[in-house]
Formats: C-alpha cells, sequence, structure tokens
C-alpha cells in the first residue's frame, strides 16, 4: 500500500508568544511543520523544500523582500492571502476569521466591502486617501461626497475586526491606513 504524504505548512514566526500559540496547535498534526525565525531563514527554507502552505508574520525582518521574491517566484493571484486576524481567498471572493494561524468561519462581506478589502491590503501601511480609494473601488470620481465610501468602511470595519485591533484605521480628513497588527 502505497504510504500518503503529509502536507507541509512552512511557519515564518518570531518567538513571541502568538507564535508559541500557532507552533504548539500545528506540531504534531497530519502535516509536516517547517519553521523559519525571518525572512533569510525562510528563503533558505523555500530553497530546499516546497511548502504547500506559507503562514507568516509580515511584520518580521527581512519578509518585504521574501513577500516580493514569492510573488515574483510562484504566489498565485488566485492564491490564498493569509492575515493575523483573517484571510482571504480570491479565487473565490471569500474572506475568512482566523484564530491562533487556523480558518475559521467564514465572514460574509458585501462585494463593495470585498473590493475595498483588496485594495486595502495590496497597500499595507500606507495612507490611502478617500478619492483614491473611491476611483479604485467605483472607477469615477467622487464628485466631492466620499460618505458612500466612509459607509461601506464602517461596515468592512465591524466585520473584519474581531479583536478590535483597528485593522483599518482611518486618517482623519485623508483616508484610511490597513494594518494587520
Amino acid at each position: 500500500m502505497k504510504r500518503k504524504t503529509k502536507a507541509k505548512i512552512l511557519l515564518i514566526a518570531g518567538a513571541g508568544e502568538l507564535s508559541c500559540a500557532v507552533r504548539e496547535r500545528l506540531a504534531g498534526a497530519d502535516w509536516e511543520l517547517l519553521t523559519a525565525a525571518n525572512g533569510a531563514e525562510a528563503a533558505k527554507a523555500l530553497g530546499k523544500e516546497k511548502p504547500d502552505l506559507i503562514l507568516a508574520d509580515v511584520m518580521l525582518p527581512g519578509m518585504e523582500r521574501m513577500i516580493e521574491n514569492l510573488k515574483r517566484n510562484g504566489i498565485r493571484s488566485g492564491d490564498p492571502l493569509w492575515f493575523r486576524q483573517f484571510m482571504i481567498e480570491p479565487g473565490r471572493h471569500a474572506v475568512y476569521r482566523v484564530q491562533e494561524g487556523i480558518r475559521k468561519e467564514e465572514i460574509s462581506l458585501s462585494p463593495k466591502e470585498y473590493a475595498i478589502l483588496t485594495v486595502m491590503v495590496r497597500y499595507p501601511r500606507e495612507v490611502i486617501a478617500y478619492r483614491q480609494l473611491y476611483r479604485l473601488i467605483w472607477a469615477q470620481e467622487d464628485l466631492g461626497d466620499v460618505r458612500p465610501l466612509m459607509v461601506h468602511v464602517s461596515n468592512l470595519r465591524k466585520k473584519i475586526d474581531g479583536e478590535r485591533k483597528k485593522v483599518i484605521r482611518a486618517v482623519r480628513g485623508v483616508g484610511y491606513i490597513f494594518e494587520d497588527l
């Protein structure tokens, strides 16, 4: 009888409390757990192994460079995007709540809320001006009224910000910043 190969998960996480909890949760299950403490270690691991899933703390040193390399060399546009509190599955237009690195329930978003979220995650830790975001979502100028955008962002914030960590912050009179804290 042929032995089934275990799926491989690469966990890129520092030594913090959350990282330890995720490691403990993933260890000993029906998959092989590979670990890296930062972007440089992750790059080495990816040179040797081809994981089925990568869970990463994007705030670690060296992660920006590693993410750019992944985008250039193998992450497809339909691959899931994992964040600390939620994950986006672009191929299905679905968003899921995440706890301790494990996918939980689906978060029901309207088409506009989903579009806003997918734009914001492309520009992490950058201010996206109201008008720029409005133009990207509605493909037209805001005509001086960004209130429809504000309503959709308010609804989106209530739905994805489960731990009240201010994933999407307002910059008064300017726009919004996406930070998956």
